[in-house]
């Protein structure tokens, strides 16, 4: 039993520990299906730099088919040059942002209405 006891302890102490949450922080919003907010956007103040994880979706409920929008990440010293395009029938996706200075940044994407966006900035 001791034998036992001894490679119980050394198997356990073999595994490697939980993987901690790399969030420090995000933001998310929801823009809905008022006909003025075809253009959607949120922002936080509080991004420390580098790094950015932007997060989009769209829920289709216009009648009309698939189309085009695209997102488009700015930071306090303009645009970054951190922009896709996705089509409104796809899956959410999550993209990451490189060198996005310190401070306020935005993620801004076009829609058309009624249909939902869900963004989220994740660092």
């Amino acid at each position: 039993m001791k034998i036992l006891g001894l490679l119980v302890t050394a198997v356990l102490v073999l595994l490697p520990a939980p993987a901690h949450a790399a969030i420090q922080g995000s933001t998310n919003g929801v823009c809905g299906p008022i006909p003025s907010q075809s253009d959607c956007s949120i922002a936080t103040d509080q991004f420390p730099g580098g790094r950015l994880s932007v997060d989009a979706d769209l829920v289709r409920s216009w009648p009309f088919g698939n189309y085009r929008a695209s997102w488009e990440v700015w930071d306090s010293q303009g645009p970054t040059g951190c922009k896709r395009e996705i089509w409104s029938d796809d899956p959410a996706g999550s993209w990451t942002c490189e060198g996005v200075h310190a401070g306020y940044v935005s993620v801004s994407i076009n829609k058309m209405s009624p249909d939902f966006a869900h963004l989220g900035l994740r660092w």
